[in-house]
């Protein structure tokens, strides 16, 4: 039997980008968490609001709380309270879990309602504006991890500081420092849009069951956010044209 092979640390020259692009993923992160109750619970975005307001509709109805009915949605049938049997998960006109619009995609109410349980495990009372926070931090968490996908496929394409260029451009952006600050599909389309890159470089180099579940899950989960995502489908027919 053969002792176990010891760990070896990377080398100097191959170490310091990989601490660089964390620093930079630090610096996004110091970017955009500050701030993040810049309209001191007015809730000024119309489609931010809209997306709490539908996510406290259906923590309400799930958890059959006393005013659920109020919070509804009156064009369109009432939904049957309470945690949905799958018979009842299935039912469009009867399922909780269907909030009833989609123009920001149902993934991002999904997100907030599990976020409202989780603040609910810590909070005696849990204030829409608790919630707006907890949703702001996520989106500057995920564009901060955008950096550093930046980095990753900067790297693997064009060499460390081609990686490391992108990434220090993309934690200087100043839009998406912006939109971090705002529950927006933004912040999270454009890390699945990179993740998908990574996977799909991955599908030509290796054509594995795993990379094409990869790929599936990746685009699903960029329609269910925005339907702007429908220019990935470009770069997804090129490299599936080119496997045939």
């Amino acid at each position: 039997m053969q002792p176990p092979r010891a760990r070896t640390l990377l080398p100097p020259r191959q170490r310091w980008p990989a601490l660089a692009a964390l620093a930079l993923v630090l610096l996004a992160l110091v970017l955009r968490l500050p701030g993040l109750n810049w309209d001191g619970g007015n809730f000024f975005h119309p489609d931010e609001r809209s997306l709490y307001l539908r996510a406290e509709q259906m923590y309400d109805t799930l958890t059959d709380a006393p005013n659920w009915r109020a919070d509804a949605n009156r064009d369109f049938p009432l939904d049957t309270p309470g945690w949905p049997s799958p018979a009842t998960f299935l039912d469009p006109d009867a399922s909780p879990l269907n909030p009833h619009w989609y123009p920001l995609g149902s993934v991002l109410i999904y997100v907030l309602v599990a976020l409202r349980f989780v603040l609910e495990a810590f909070m005696e009372q849990v204030r829409l504006q608790d919630l707006a926070t907890a949703g702001r931090a996520l989106a500057a968490c995920a564009d901060a991890g955008t950096v550093g996908l930046l980095f990753l496929l900067g790297r693997r394409l064009y060499g460390a500081r081609t990686g490391l260029l992108a990434a220090l451009l993309g934690a200087l952006s100043v839009g998406a420092i912006q939109l971090a600050h705002v529950y927006r599909p933004e912040p999270f389309v454009v890390p699945l849009a990179l993740g998908l890159f990574w996977w799909l470089i991955n599908l030509t180099e290796r054509g594995g069951r795993r990379e094409h579940l990869m790929v599936g899950l990746f685009v699903g989960l960029s329609f269910a956010l925005r339907g702007s995502s429908l220019p990935l489908l470009a770069p997804l027919a090129l490299v599936y044209a080119a496997l045939v």
